[in-house]
């Protein structure tokens, strides 16, 4: 609790962070192996590639892991 009332004096306020993104977060957990890797692409599939016009402005799956690689590549792991 101190670390939320006294944020600004123990400079732990969250405003300087910038957000995870759920892309980010796919790619993680895929990259790590522990998740089942049918349903994270089921979930990227649903949040990034359902409508024509988000198959027209994302990845599809193979190519999102690829280009995901080419830009984290040994950072993670």
């Amino acid at each position: 609790m101190k670390l939320i009332k006294n944020c600004e004096e123990l400079k732990t306020s969250l405003d300087e962070q910038k957000a995870i993104h759920m892309y980010e977060l796919l790619y993680f957990l895929y990259k790590k192996g522990k998740s089942n890797r049918k349903y994270l692409k089921a979930i990227y599939k649903i949040q990034y590639h359902l409508t024509k016009h988000e198959k027209n402005i994302n990845l599809e799956w193979g190519k999102f892991i690829e280009a995901m690689d080419s830009m984290y590549g040994g950072i993670l792991f």
